[in-house]
């Protein structure tokens, strides 16, 4: 009689080993999951860092864009009165300049008009 009763414990005993390694194993397996999925997270992290970067990078530069496009559209020429019966000739001389503070950089122009009238 006892050592049936030793056998269904040994067997009992064995059972709960097994089940017991399994749920263990399990446990691991879920634990590197985990671990993967944490890395993934700062790996897609990261990179979403990097795009906002170079997304305010790009937004800065789409500001300046639009400053020197404003400062090109500020540039007027300067106008010539001259009488309506006079005959006359204008001559213009420009050359642009490249002017930089460093960082950004900009175009200038400079230039003479002449007139040449004839009475």
């Amino acid at each position: 009689m006892i050592g049936k009763i030793s056998l269904v414990l040994l067997i009992i005993l064995v059972g709960s080993l097994i089940t017991n390694y399994s749920l263990y194993d399990k446990i691991n397996g879920l634990h590197r999951e985990i671990s993967s999925l944490n890395q993934q997270i700062s790996t897609m992290q990261k990179q979403s860092s990097d795009i906002e970067n170079q997304s305010t990078i790009i937004k800065s530069q789409k500001q300046e864009i639009e400053n020197l496009k404003s400062k090109l559209g500020q540039k007027q020429p300067t106008s010539i009165q001259l009488s309506s019966s006079s005959k006359s000739i204008t001559a213009v001389a420009v050359r642009p300049i490249m002017v930089s503070d460093g960082f950004f950089q900009d175009v200038q122009y400079q230039g003479t008009a002449m007139n040449i009238k004839v009475d």
